[in-house]
Order: C-alpha cells, then structure tokens, then sequence
C-alpha cells in the first residue's frame, strides 16, 4: 500500500487561545466557551490546572492501561525512558549545605544534594509558571510564580517547608513573581514582579514594582522606579543582589541597575548603555557585574564600564556567575528577539587573557537562563541541567525526567524520532509559559536519550514538524512581535534540514507567512504541502522538488487560518479553513483547482474545520466548533465522516459520540481502528477515543479509560503511528511527556524465514526452525505441511515464543517432503503469513553419494556432470534434472545405473549439451524402497552469466561494495570472521549493479565474504582484509 506521509497531528493546538479567534474544540472545551453553553471558565481552568499540576513535565514510570470496550483489544501505553528536557528557569545552590541545588520548570521545584550528579523532586508548587527559586541565607528555600493554582488563593512566593517536603503560598503577595530577596539583617523578603511574554504590544507589557514581606503584611516598595518610557508599566525586575555593603539592588528590564536605601530606589551607576539588565553577580573582590541584552558590564568607581571585549554582539547575556578570578557568562536570545536558539557559554580571567572566550565545549542546547558556580563546578540551566567536568559540559540532569512540552512528534524511515517542543504563552493562562521556545530534540534510541537540533534555526515558538519521503526534515514557526524600540511583527520562517536535524537552513521561495505556518504533508506522488495563516495571497504552497514552491494555490477568499490539513492516497488535497469550511482539490493541488465542498452542504461542520483522511481505509472525517445536520445550523452534532467512494461528499454525523464536542488528534491503525483524542462537553466525555471501519452514523465508539480510574481517560495532544513497527506514540495534553503503546497496535510486518532454507534437503527428522520478525509481536505461529496448501497440517503451534523452535521427534517422518510457514501476530492474534517454504527430509540410504560435480566446459557451451557412488541403485537409473532457479526442475535425461558390489565405488558421467544461460541447478533423483529420493544441488554458470560472478570492487569509507557486471539473479551477501560466526549481511536484489555491506563495526583483519544463491548455494566465496 502508498503511504500517505503526515507531520503527525492532524487536529489544532490545545490549550491556547488566539488573536484572532478561538482555535479548537478542545481550546474551547478547556476554557468553557462553547457555543452551546458549558462549564464556567473559572472552573474548567481550576480544572485543567490540577490536570496541569499533577502532570505537567513531571514523567512518572510505569505504564498507563487503557481499557477497551466489549470485542476491542485491550491497549495499554507507557512514557519513554528519557524524555526532551525542559527549560530550568531558574537554578540556585542552597548556602548552608554544600553541594545542594534547587531547580526548577514551570511547575516542579527540584533538587540535588549531590552538586548534580542526580536529582529528586520536592512536594507539588501548587503554583503556575514558577519562574524563581532563591535560598536565604538561613537555608529557607521560596519560589517565585505567576499564581498559585487553586482558584480565590492570590499568591505569586511560595514557601518550602523541608521537613514535611510541601510548598504553601504566602497569601497575599504579588503575581508575576520573577525575583526573590531576603534581607539579612531584618529578615524582610523581597519579591521583584514583571514579565516578559508575547501577549501584548510590548514585550515588557507590565510589571508591579517591587513588594516587601515584613513577616505580616505584604506591601509595594516602588518608590523611585520610573515607569518604562513609552508605557504606564514599571519595568520588569529581572534579578536582586547584595552588595558589600549590604544595599539590595536590582536589574530591571529598562531601567537599567537599581539600588534600594533609605526605602527608595535610585540608579546605580552612570553610563550603562543598555538599560535591558537581565542578571547581576558579584565577583570574590566585591565587584558588581552586569549581564545585558548586549554585554556584560562591570562597576567600576561610579560607573559601568565594558568587562572585557569577545562577547557576541547583540546577544544577551541571560545568567553570569564568578568562581574566584574566573567570570562565567550564560547567553541566549528572548523569544521576541530575532536570533539564534542556541544558548553559549563564555568565561574570562584576567590571568588567562584580556578578553572572553568560549567555554561551551560540550554544550549544546539552547538559553542559558541561570548559572551558579561553587568552589568544584559550575552547573548552568538551559534545557535541562548542564555541568562543567574537566573543562567540557555534559547533561546532568539524572535520576528524574522533567519534559519540556512535546507539541509535535515525527519519525524518519529509520526510526529515529524528532520532538518539537513549543509552549503556550501567557502570564499565568491554563498551561501557559514565558518560554516559547521548547526546541528540536533527536532520538535516535527509541526515546532511550535526546540530542538538541537547533543549529540554524531562529528563536521563535515553533508550529510544524514534518519529515518528507526523502527523510528531509522540515520545521516551521510562528510570527514574534519585536522590542518595545522596534514593536513591528518579525514574520515565521520555514526550514529544511537535509542531515537529520544537525543543521537547518531557510527556504526563501515560500511565501512568507503572515502569521504562522501550521501543515505539512507530502502526497504519494511525492508533492510536499505546507498551509500557512493568513499568507499573501494564499495560504497553501506546494514543491514538487522539496524545494522550490509554488504558492497561489487556495483562492484568496481562504486566506485565513487552517484548520486541518489531509490528503489521500489518489492525491486529492483537503483543506479545512478557519471561516470557509472544507475544501477540496482532485488535480493534485493545482492553482484554480479548489471547490468548498462543505460550506452549502446540508450535513456538515461549521468554523474552524478539522479534516482527516483514513490512510488505511480512504475515509473522510471532518469537525467543527458547531455542525449542520439536514439544513439545521448550530447543531450539537460536531463530527462528520464521508465514505470512501463520496471522497469527502455526502457527509454524515457520528450520533454516537457526545453532543458538543470535537476531535483533535487523530491516528490509523492497518486494521480499520482509528484513535481519536475528543474534547467533550464535560470532562467525563473527554479522552482517547476508538472506532473501527466501516463507518457510518450507527458507528460506536468506545472511550479508553485508564486502569484502575475506570472513569478517567487519558490526555493525548498528537498521535504518530510508528513506520517501523507500528506502535502509537502520542504526547501527553498537559505537558507529562511522549507515550508509546506497550505492543505495536498495526498487524505486524510478514516474517522472514531462515532456516531451513528453500528447497533444503536432508534435512533432519527434529530440525530447528528459524525465522526473524522486524519487529516485536506477542507471539508468533508456526505450520507445516505435506503440501504447498496447507490444507492438511503434520504441526500447528501459535504460541510460539521467539524467533526458533526446535520441533520434537514424531512430526516429520524420513524422506519426506513438506513446507512451512511462519506469521508474527499481535494481541488480537492477527498477523500475515510469510511465504511458504519446501523442505525434504533426510532418509537412510543403501547406497552413499560420494560427490556429484558439475562443470563447465573449458571450450564448449556445455556442462559436464560427474558423481560417484558406494553401494547398488534399488532403482534402474538415475534421473538428472535442471532448474534455473533452484525451485522448479524439470527431467534433462535419465542415466542407467551399474551393478557393483556393495563395497565398490562406481563413477558416472554426462552433459548438459544446452545450459541456459546464467546460472544453472542440477541435481539427482534415483529410487530407493519405492520412493524418490534426491542428491544435493549443485550449479554451474554458462553464457554471459559465467563472467557476471560478484567480485569486490572496494573495502573503503566504513563499507564494503560488491559489483556484477550484467544482469542476475537475487543474491545473498554474508561475511564471516575467521571463526565462521557471521558479522554482516545484505540482500542483494535481482539486476541490481552494486550492493554494499556496512563494516563500520568491525575491527581491522580477515575476513570470508560468501555470496549464495536464492537456495543458500554458494557463487562466489574470497577472504578479505577489512582495515
């Protein structure tokens, strides 16, 4: 069957609200807004928050069952064993206990008492976009917040009681909390406010000030802080220090370095040239540093003066940190700045050199959003932990797994998995985040470990991931609106990495997107889409090159947002619209070629359609925000289906699935089922939906709950199915990570037979049977047969465990002829049959076959045939039969067999006088006790195949290349070490030039290579020295 090729999430963006409208069902659903009345807003966020809290980034082990209804296999799913890391958003050391850190991500605070080495988590915050942590000088830990979770709790500190290991607000201090001080002579806590999202016209949209705890009350300290120019906002406070002398001081995000006496704040320090100061730090000298959006900066006399030259311009310095003489800077852009994603590390010591150097080796991911350095390491936070051993950075982060938030998941054709992370934005929203930026992480271990690729790609909040039939990756975003000082939008860019993610480049003949672009997927004829918002003068560009695009393909009055995005397998293209309802293109996508085939239809959705073709079965489905059945609008009815044959006409509602809600994620299994997340109208409602094809109105759909809350469903976001094996991947809605099913849900690939092999003779009575499966199943079947049809079995077994059985003694009886057969099946024991082999059993003989030879002619197109044989003939003659490829043989001569003694050797001699051309098999039947019996094969190679032998034409660059000369037949490759035991192997197909055999994992020496035939008969066989 085509694939049809998708970048893995086919419903809308959940927990997020746009500018322009609401986005999905789901969004809708979460927020209370639905059309047809629902639960408050309030609630439904009180909800989702204790969701949030509960699940969000925090990975648990263990696995999920999801449990099925009547007649369904029952599923179960678990996380991977590691998980992309989050942004750490804050990291500081704990100054009573050396070598204890705190850490924390937007929800979980967490900590090490190992300086690193690994890491456990404390009670639940309780609290949304923890932003902070700080340790006084006492030992007491606090976090800073945009809010706590629990509605009518106003609360942005939190406060950490270690013995019982809980968090509790502190009633009545600031939102927003993005600082934590305390002074150390009156024991005052001080929480700095602000933010800097991407929700308002400026990115400093607002801060309150500064507020000071005197142990009762709370109150606002912000006399003497000037509002932003421009604005009716106080600056940001981005991070508080000490000096020498004991003033607090402050960086603000444009107001530059703040001191605080005598209750009133002032500048600190004359000519700071950028008034963006995101981190302070004093040195051992007492020095006060200051990193800025470009630069760092020292206080020197009365004034700021540059540290030292070698920082790049323009990119901020986001964390510093002094460990004696040395000076540690953490760099890395904003999400509302243009600029690369990739955080660097930089240092300077006055007795190693005058300026700054890199000393990020080993580093590689992205912000560097805090640094603490103690007298043995430096730890930094970017996403993810990061500790300096020896001079090299390296992951540090052991012993819990907080996920950054997996919006979409691909997969390539050799199974490695690329997770693009991208958080909501918001002050203190269900879900919400001050970091867009998630990143592109790779696995190439099934999820066992995660690599950061973003070389190449700007810092913006990222919308779409595909991988195309070439296995090219290609990423996408989402416009970012620029600095108080430059507010213009800064439009999305589209990009192309054509070596598994390392680098990424920009493809600049798209059409610019005018606020994001949302789909990918390619068609079988190998045409890649991409759908974008609000794009001038379309919104869906396509490449027949992977290249270059074309983009005037919609009509202009879809120029709004997509929705959904699908093509089926004769490479129609269906496009679902924010406002236009569904549409639809038979002639591969071609400008002028798209006609709605939703908005007058009497049974429809209506708003922000979903589309989703069955890759499996051709089915249509679709959704909206509301539906239209037989004429009637506003139609609690929400989702649709088309058949096969009406292409996406004729649609039909799902009156089985509840009223007012929709799908979002949606994946196929090659067994008719297809896994939809559904956001319903209440909570209950709301999960992992299955159905089975064929559709249609009646069609029951079951809800999966999870064991043993028989009443809960799970959350998934996005769903991949697995090219290779077919699991189900899925993310989680709340943020908890990447989840794989425990069994693969497709049927599983067709097995490949080993041993015996095809057309094998004398074999043994209790032979061992061998096969291998691509993949893991619950158990595998084995038959065999007296004939081709199995239609009568000597041995069935279908639970045979492994990939061999030895068979017991009674089955086959000697010199017999059978065949055998093998499928792999999953849990519901379905599977395909491999193809059958024959096989003939060994019998005891009274005459022995010394040797049988064939040989071509030294100066004649002929093949001479020679054997030998100890003991008499029971039957007149011996038959010589030919093949020409070793399955099917047909009678050449029969030659008369001699009388001798039983201990006598007796020769024999004939000729092929017309071989055919290429590679030809022989062997012998004769009779004994009334039955044939038959010789081993044997071959000689005539025509043009006798110069077409494989020969070695390189062992360089890892791998060695076989070629043939003309045209053959299919080949098997092995190479074994001088102890026989085989290293490599490949098939070579029938005609084709050149194979090659990887030996990158082979130490230097000699080694046998041994080409075979389709019958395991060797054609040619030469010893190697692989160095």
């Amino acid at each position: 069957m085509n694939k049809i090729l998708f970048s893995g999430f086919f419903g809308r963006r959940p927990v997020l609200v746009r500018r322009r409208s609401l986005q999905s069902p789901l969004d809708r659903w979460l927020l209370g807004l639905h059309a047809g009345g629902g639960p408050g807003r309030v609630a439904w966020a009180w909800l989702c928050a204790q969701v949030a809290a509960r699940y969000r980034s925090l990975v648990v082990a263990g696995s999920l069952t999801l449990l099925a209804g009547p007649g369904l296999a029952q599923a179960s799913f678990a996380p991977l064993a590691a998980q992309p890391p989050d942004n750490i958003l804050g990291l500081v050391a704990d100054p009573t206990v050396a070598g204890t850190l705190y850490a924390c991500n937007v929800l979980k605070v967490i900590t090490s008492a190992n300086d690193g080495a690994t890491w456990s988590a404390t009670g639940n915050t309780g609290a949304f976009n923890v932003k902070c942590v700080y340790v006084a000088a006492s030992g007491q830990l606090y976090a800073g917040a945009d809010k706590a979770t629990l509605p009518g709790t106003t609360a942005g500190v939190f406060k950490y009681n270690k013995a019982l290991n809980t968090w509790a607000p502190m009633l009545g201090s600031p939102l927003n909390v993005t600082a934590l001080a305390v002074d150390p002579v009156t024991g005052n806590l001080y929480a700095g406010t602000g933010t800097t999202n991407n929700s308002a016209p400026n990115p400093t949209n607002y801060g309150l000030g500064v507020f000071v705890f005197n142990g009762a009350t709370w109150s606002a300290a912000n006399t003497g802080i000037s509002a932003l120019p421009g604005y009716s906002v106080l600056p940001a406070i981005k991070a508080f220090g000490r000096l020498p002398t004991g003033e607090l001081v402050a960086a603000t995000y444009g107001g530059g370095v703040l001191k605080y006496a005598g209750g009133i704040w002032s500048l600190y320090g004359a000519g700071l040239p950028n008034l963006n100061v995101n981190c302070l730090t004093l040195d051992g000298a007492g020095v006060l540093y200051a990193g800025t959006d470009n630069g760092a900066y020292a206080k020197v006399g009365a004034a700021w003066a540059v540290v030292r030259p070698g920082l790049p311009a323009g990119k901020p310095v986001r964390a510093l940190a002094s460990q004696g003489t040395t000076l540690y800077a953490g760099l890395g852009f904003y999400h509302y700045q243009k600029g690369s994603a990739y955080g660097e590390i930089f240092s300077t010591n006055p007795a190693v050199g005058p300026s700054w150097t890199n000393a990020g080796a080993g580093f590689n991911s992205m912000s560097v959003l805090a640094l603490v350095a103690t007298p043995t390491t430096v730890q930094a936070a970017a996403c993810g932990v990061w500790k300096l051993t020896a001079g090299t950075w390296a992951f540090s982060q052991s012993g819990i797994t907080l996920a950054n938030r997996v919006f979409r998941l691909v997969q390539n054709s050799q199974g490695h998995l690329f997770a693009m992370c991208s958080n909501p934005l918001g002050s203190g929203g269900v879900g919400g985040s001050s970091v867009a930026f998630g990143g592109v992480f790779r696995s190439t271990d099934g999820g066992a470990s995660w690599t950061s690729i973003n070389q190449g790609v700007n810092y913006q909040r990222l919308t779409a991931i595909f991988v195309d039939s070439q296995d090219h990756l290609w990423l996408a975003g989402h416009q970012f609106k620029g600095l108080s000082v430059n507010p213009a939008y800064v439009l999305p860019e589209l990009y192309k990495s054509t070596d598994n993610g390392t680098t990424w480049v920009v493809n600049t003949s798209i059409n610019v997107s005018q606020d994001e672009y949302e789909f990918m997927a390619e068609a079988t004829n190998g045409r890649m889409y991409v759908t974008h918002a609000f794009g001038s003068p379309t919104n869906l560009s396509a490449t027949n090159d992977y290249g270059t695009f074309a983009n005037n393909l919609m009509p202009t009055a879809t120029t709004a947002r997509t929705y959904g995005f699908a093509l089926n397998a004769a490479n129609d293209v269906f496009v679902g619209t924010e406002i236009d309802g569904i549409w639809r293109s038979t002639a591969n996508g071609a400008a002028g070629s798209f006609v709605g085939i939703s908005t007058n239809a009497p049974t429809a959705p209506q708003g922000n359609n979903l589309v989703y073709v069955d890759p499996y079965t051709g089915t249509v489905f679709a959704s909206g925000t509301h539906g239209r059945v037989n004429g009637v609008g506003n139609h609690p009815k929400r989702n649709f289906a088309s058949l096969p044959a009406d292409n996406g006409l004729n649609l039909f509602p799902f009156n089985n699935l509840p009223d007012y809600g929709g799908f979002g994620a949606v994946s196929s299994d090659n067994r008719g089922n297809v896994y939809f997340h559904f956001a319903g109208f209440t909570f209950a409602q709301t999960g992992l939906y299955v159905g089975q094809a064929p559709f249609s109105s009646s069609t029951v759909f079951t809800r999966l709950t999870i064991s043993p809350m028989s009443t809960v469903s799970y959350q998934f976001s996005s769903f991949i199915m697995d090219k290779q094996c077919g699991y189900l991947y899925a993310t989680n809605i709340t943020g908890a990570g990447i989840y794989r099913s425990t069994q693969p849900l497709n049927t599983p690939s067709p097995t490949a037979l080993v041993t015996p092999l095809a057309a094998a003779t004398n074999v043994p009575t209790m032979p061992t049977f061998g096969w291998v499966s691509t993949c893991a199943s619950e158990s595998c079947q084995l038959q065999i047969a007296p004939d081709a049809a199995f239609s009568t079995l000597s041995y069935d077994n279908a639970a045979v465990a492994g990939n061999s059985l030895s068979l017991p003694n009674g089955i086959l009886t000697a010199g017999g002829v059978y065949f055998w057969r093998v499928r792999s099946t999953n849990a519901a024991g379905i599977g395909p049959w491999s193809a059958a082999r024959g096989f003939s059993t060994e019998a005891p003989l009274p005459i022995t076959l010394v040797h049988f030879r064939a040989a071509l002619a030294r100066h004649a197109p002929r093949v001479d045939l020679m054997w030998q044989t100890a003991g008499t003939v029971d039957g007149p003659y011996f038959t010589l039969e030919r093949s020409a490829d070793g399955l099917h043989f047909e009678r050449l001569r029969d030659v008369p067999a001699q009388l001798s003694a039983i201990s006598s050797l007796t020769s024999y001699a004939t000729t092929d006088d017309q071989p055919t051309p290429g590679i030809n098999y022989y062997r012998l039947r004769w009779a004994e006790r009334n039955a044939a019996v038959y010789s081993a094969i044997v071959l000689a190679t005539t025509g043009q195949g006798a110069e077409c032998l494989p020969v070695v034409v390189r062992t360089i660059e890892q791998q060695l290349a076989v070629r043939a000369s003309c045209e053959h037949p299919a080949f098997r490759v092995n190479l074994y070490n001088l102890l026989g035991a085989a290293v490599g192997g490949v098939d070579w197909p029938a005609n084709q030039p050149e194979i090659a055999l990887p030996t990158v994992a082979l130490p230097r020496g000699i080694y046998v290579l041994r080409v075979s035939d389709n019958v395991g008969q060797p054609v040619k066989k030469e010893k190697l020295l692989i160095d």
